[in-house]
């Protein structure tokens, strides 16, 4: 809540909450809805951020994951949490970031269940490999690179002796960037698989650098349990502690 008022509030933009139950936790769901609308209206007055409406998404659909999805499409942006997996097995369907990715049709911003995050968006990396994905998210990140005031286009290789070329159209974000008004650096992290995962190099390399909000573009196969957990997508997810901006 902290994240979404603080972006809405940098951005200038309006709020929208949504407030989804399962069926075993459908009685309770009055009480605890007036509990969260009344907090998040009260934060959003203290920062001077209108908010359009509260829907108790219980009473439209039967299935959490679904209530979500279809509120999320008449949205231009949707914030998320990080599963805990300290609390697996309750309200919260385990695979509910993953479907909402993949099936909304809208960018998602993922909150780290760890941490305060009162402020995001001002040093961005962007996971850059040259597919559909990033590109996807990259146009969907732009109210936020425009504002941002440290920009990394970072690439992850293979170890030296596998070494390939630059990824596709790496010069070329660069110049579509500029063209916004966007200032942006290129870095790359080589990765031995001997030595490191993939997602825990790109993890790694978030926290060293500071950066407080990645783009990346989602990657892997999504099944009714979500994706694999060891597709790249699916480790950072598990194990992310900086928030993650995130489009299929």
């Amino acid at each position: 809540m902290e994240a979404a008022v603080g972006l809405a509030q940098r951005l200038g933009s309006t709020l929208i909450g949504f407030f989804a139950v399962t069926g075993t936790d459908r009685r309770a769901a009055p009480d605890i809805g007036d509990t969260v609308k009344g907090a998040l209206r009260k934060s959003a007055a203290a920062a001077n951020v209108p908010v359009a409406y509260f829907e108790f998404l219980a009473n439209r659909y039967p299935e959490t994951n679904n209530a979500i999805i279809v509120a999320s499409r008449h949205c231009d942006m949707t914030i998320v949490g990080q599963r805990d997996p300290d609390r697996s097995g309750g309200s919260v369907p385990d695979n509910l970031v993953e479907q909402v990715v993949t099936r909304s049709g809208r960018p998602v911003l993922i909150i780290p269940y760890a941490g305060r995050f009162p402020s995001l968006g001002r040093r961005v990396v962007i996971a850059w490999n040259g597919s559909r994905e990033a590109a996807r998210t990259v146009q969907d990140a732009l109210p936020i690179l425009v504002d941002a005031d440290h920009v990394t286009v970072l690439s992850l290789s293979p170890g030296e002796e596998e070494r390939p070329a630059m990824p596709p159209g790496l010069a070329d974000i660069g110049v579509y960037l500029s063209a916004h008004g966007i200032s942006a650096t290129n870095d790359r992290i080589t990765v031995d698989r001997d030595q490191i995962e993939p997602a825990d190099a790109f993890l790694s390399y978030l926290a060293d650098t500071s950066t407080d909000l990645a783009v990346i573009g989602a990657a892997g196969e999504s099944g009714s349990r979500g994706w694999s957990r060891r597709s790249l997508t699916g480790a950072i997810l598990d194990n992310m502690t900086t928030p993650l901006l995130i489009s299929s």
